[in-house]
């Protein structure tokens, strides 16, 4: 994980995801407290739609009810 965050040529501390960066933080560790809430809050989206199948998925559900009412 240290090589996701990383100091920019300003100074600043940024972090990296899936070739996306974040930043700027002031610091490393405001750097790491960042990305470590982003991989827990990933962490429990996958807990949770791990045990229901895709197409169960509410948001997917919400999304074909709202497009048949509008049709």
């Amino acid at each position: 994980m240290h090589d996701r965050i990383y100091q920019g040529t300003n100074g600043q501390w940024y972090y990296r995801t899936r070739g996306n960066d974040a930043g700027p933080f002031k610091t490393r560790q405001e750097a790491e407290h960042k990305l470590n809430k982003k991989l827990r809050g990933w962490e429990r989206e996958m807990g949770i739609l791990s045990i229901w199948p895709r197409q169960w998925h509410l948001l997917r559900l919400f999304r074909r009810s709202v497009t048949r009412q509008s049709s």
